[in-house]
């Protein structure tokens, strides 16, 4: 792979612990669910989730509404997601997700009637539709798993009733991007996602030009928890069609019965966003359902592999070292620490001195000194101008009241601080770039990666600054009818004067030389996520 050195290593299977001790509801149906989640990726837009607990709760919720076995003797749901309690969160990598899918696949009886529910990003390449993984990045596809892959693997599937759902497409209308996405369900990628395999059904998150709505706050006649909308209309339309026929264990999965509440309520769920959203189940189900057998043996539980990571404690070293606030407001979750890399990629990398021992030597080690108070000085110049600081600004009413203006200082003098002090480092890290040839190859990489980072940072500080000028003077978009303010939202454009416009191209430079220069490493991952968020800032109209 050629973005991140993964050695995913079966070493140890472990079932998830189920949910029950008894049976309950669920006894009897010979039904199975799989939830597969990617809500932190690498190099693509994050989704919105609730809490860990919160997540899980609704899974459980939504297995019970199906008839799903939960209980300690039958427990037939699976989830593989990167927003789960610990001991089940596990990161769903490509190699994870594919032998997940494939163990479902293959313990699954005749009589079974199954689900598998996909969140997270779709692409279309070529006429062929791709899911990508926890690793997955838009333009490399070798890191993104083909959706025909996945379809095979029901192919051939005994189950009686197979269902896909593919919440895929994701956007969230109450929060700006800051790095690629799928963008919107396109007619391509609604045929490839079509074309299921006889007996699979599938349902299609909305129509081309649509996306998959998520929600902040929980909104519509079926909101429950925030994340997808998709998840809770399908939960509450199953809910609504068991409440009016009584479901029994012979029965299918009632898709096609519930998809015309699920219609309408996503159709609330999207009214409540301002926007639109249409799903579209397709597929045919197999003709006759196979009779159920309760002297058969239960389905085996599913194992999921557990990442051999040997270097695990030396990863997390250096991203404690290398630890700074996210470039943006949002980005919460890491997936990095809990991913495995090649140790004998990393063994060049390896410390020669502690941090405390290169601070009471100072001036034996003086570049890493001065990188090491280079970061520290980024910590602290972007927490206080950060996210959690009540004066920034990121979000506007209509219209722009005296007060908003004269808010604008309180939010720029921080920000005139802190670019002030990173030019003092960058300052003092490039007079002594010559010293960074004697060192070893952590240090060479730790210096690379922060020389990017404070050029980053000072071209997005400045560029919020100018952002907040243009409150002052309401140098803003017109507002389109029935919007009701504006947002800030990164963009490849960035409006600042052709110094600032230097600085971000020398941070991208130097960013794409530590990719080159470590490859297989935590800082190639790091200097790649760093370069995917676009330098310039804008308002954008958004609908309050």
């Amino acid at each position: 792979m050629r973005s991140i050195a993964l050695v995913f290593v079966l070493v140890l299977m472990v079932p998830l612990l189920p949910a029950a001790e008894d049976p309950k509801l669920s006894d009897g149906f010979p039904r199975r669910a799989l939830f597969i989640q990617v809500n932190h990726p690498l190099y693509l837009n994050p989704l919105t989730t609730g809490t860990p607990l919160r997540n899980r709760e609704a899974i459980d919720r939504f297995a019970a509404t199906l008839r799903v076995p939960t209980w300690r003797t039958n427990n037939q749901l699976f989830i593989l997601s990167d927003n789960l309690p610990p001991p089940d969160d596990r990161v769903p990598t490509k190699s994870a997700i594919l032998a997940a899918i494939r163990n479902f696949c293959e313990t699954s009886r005749a009589q079974d009637r199954i689900l598998v529910y996909f969140r997270g990003h779709a692409f279309e390449k070529s006429d062929k539709a791709y899911f990508a993984p926890v690793e997955g990045e838009a333009n490399d596809l070798k890191t993104l798993i083909p959706v025909a892959d996945i379809y095979d693997l029901l192919k051939g599937c005994e189950a009686t009733q197979k269902l896909v759902v593919w919440d895929v497409c994701p956007r969230n209308p109450e929060r700006a991007a800051f790095r690629p996405g799928s963008g919107p369900l396109t007619l391509e990628l609604l045929l490839a996602l079509a074309i299921t395999p006889g007996g699979v059904q599938a349902v299609i998150p909305c129509l081309p030009s649509e996306y998959s709505l998520e929600y902040t706050t929980p909104k519509g006649d079926a909101g429950s928890v925030a994340g997808s909308t998709l998840f809770d209309a399908l939960r509450k339309g199953f809910e609504e069609n068991a409440a009016t026929k009584k479901p029994g264990p012979t029965d299918a999965i009632p898709i096609a019965e519930a998809f015309p509440m699920v219609e309408k309520y996503l159709d609330s769920a999207a009214k409540a966003l301002g926007a639109k959203q249409t799903p579209k189940l397709v597929g045919k189900p197999h003709a006759m359902l196979a009779a159920i057998d309760p002297k058969e043996a239960l389905p085996a539980a599913i194992l999921f592999p557990v990442p051999k990571s040997p270097a695990i404690a030396e990863v997390r070293a250096i991203l404690q070292e290398l630890a700074l606030p996210p470039l943006v407001v949002g980005e919460s979750v890491d997936p990095l620490p809990l991913l495995s890399f090649d140790p004998l990629t990393l063994k060049p990398y390896l410390p020669d001195a502690s941090i405390d021992n290169i601070f009471r030597d100072a001036e034996k080690y003086p570049l890493r000194v001065v990188t090491l108070r280079a970061l520290q000085t980024v910590r602290d110049t972007m927490r206080s101008a950060g996210p959690k600081d009540a004066k920034l600004i990121v979000s506007l009413n209509s219209p722009v009241t005296e007060q908003v203006k004269r808010a604008v200082p309180g939010a720029q003098a921080p920000m005139a601080v802190a670019i002030a002090k990173l030019e003092d480092e960058l300052t003092a890290m490039e007079a002594i770039e010559k010293l960074r040839a004697k060192e070893p190859k952590r240090w060479q990489a730790h210096y690379d990666y922060t020389v990017g980072q404070v050029r980053l940072r000072l071209a997005l500080l400045n560029e919020y600054n100018l952002a907040l000028g243009n409150v002052r003077t309401e140098s803003l978009p017109e507002l389109p009818t029935g919007f009701t303010g504006w947002r800030l939202t990164h963009t490849d454009k960035m409006l600042s004067k052709k110094n600032v416009q230097d600085m971000a191209e020398a941070a991208r430079k130097a960013l794409e030389a530590v990719i080159a220069a470590n490859k297989g490493t935590p800082w190639e991952v790091l200097a790649k996520r760093a370069m995917l968020t676009p330098p310039g800032l804008r308002w954008e109209p958004v609908v309050k």
